[in-house]
């Protein structure tokens, strides 16, 4: 049984699709199993950012995974949104049209978390944010998914200066890049900085 998804286009050579933890609906080892094979025909990186592990201790044979928990009631702080970046840059950057590539992001539900970040993620690679393309497509549901994890101090209020940032010094580390844009103290104090969160950017 495969899980249904809609890959989405973000230039040649690199789609993105978006949905939720693999073998969650798997009752059986046969639709297990039939899962494992489907994810191991589409997909060429899976990017997990929920709080449980799925194919992180399971590993697919041919498909690596990155796991970046996220917990759905709890800061997930700029580490977290760093390691993301970095992850889902160099799987972008190093495909191409001629070496496709085609990644699988989820957290459990799909709805959410994996939702937030694809879309915070796409909106880093704007000219606008030192990035390289001139559009990103919408997530269906992201807008949602962002006000709330930045109004339930999910999400660091200036996550968008920091991924920005990180465009600008690509090859520094998470300190540096918080310490030239002037946010370690919200990166030392999250609690307290989720109460003055803006509106999504």
């Amino acid at each position: 049984m495969r899980i249904n998804v809609s890959p989405i286009l973000i230039r040649p050579g690199f789609r993105i699709s978006v949905g939720p933890g693999p073998y969650s609906n798997a009752d059986s080892r046969e639709v297990r199993e039939e899962q494992r094979g489907w994810l191991n025909d589409t997909f060429t990186a899976i990017v997990n950012v929920s709080d449980e592990t799925f194919t992180a201790t399971d590993p697919l044979p041919r498909v690596p995974t990155f796991w970046v928990p996220l917990i759905e009631v709890s800061p997930w702080g700029f580490a977290s949104l760093f390691a993301l970046k970095r992850i889902l840059d160099g799987l972008l950057f190093s495909s191409s049209e001629s070496n496709p590539s085609h990644i699988y992001l989820h957290c459990r539900g799909g709805t959410n978390r994996s939702r937030a970040i694809a879309q915070i993620w796409l909106k880093s690679l704007l000219r606008t944010s030192g990035g390289t393309l001139d559009s990103v497509p919408q997530i269906p549901d992201a807008r949602w998914a962002i006000d709330k994890n930045l109004i339930e101090g999910c999400l660091p209020p200036h996550f968008a200066e920091f991924l920005a940032a990180m465009n600008r010094y690509p090859t520094m580390s998470a300190v540096g890049v918080l310490n030239l844009v002037n946010l370690l103290d919200e990166a030392l104090t999250p609690q307290v900085a989720a109460t003055q969160a803006p509106s999504a950017q």
